[in-house]
């Protein structure tokens, strides 16, 4: 179990909705920048990888995921044999990184955009 979950979950669940919208908001144009820039900086063979590269809703209501691989990415780890498969999108990563660079290189301005929105959020909640 995740230390202070329990309470975290608390607290979201007492936040009024347009709180969380303009939250969640910042959540995805954060996520949506770094799939963006991953995209940009992923090594292009035939594309599958570059496709592959979408943001997902996270575990909650006010969490997003940024992934690559997939379907799109699995391989057959030999010619012929349909199992198991084999996604190279980490193969990638580990040869030609794309993907956390693109983290790191907006990690700072996205976390900014987010800690705004939380005071714009307790505001909002504030008045309420």
């Amino acid at each position: 179990m995740i230390d202070g979950l329990k309470k975290l979950e608390q607290k979201l669940a007492r936040m009024s909705r347009p709180s969380k919208t303009e939250i969640r908001g910042a959540l995805t144009k954060g996520a949506d920048r770094i799939a963006n820039l991953a995209r940009n900086l992923v090594p292009v063979e035939d594309g599958d990888l570059k496709r592959s590269i979408r943001t997902e809703q996270g575990r909650h209501e006010l969490a997003m995921d940024v992934k690559a691989g997939g379907d799109l990415t699995q391989r057959p780890v030999r010619t012929g044999v349909t199992a198991p498969e084999f996604d190279y999108a980490g193969a990638v990563e580990g040869k030609s990184p794309y993907f956390f660079p693109a983290y790191r290189a907006v990690k700072k301005s996205v976390q900014r955009d987010i800690s705004k929105a939380i005071k714009n959020a307790a505001s909002l909640d504030s008045k309420s």
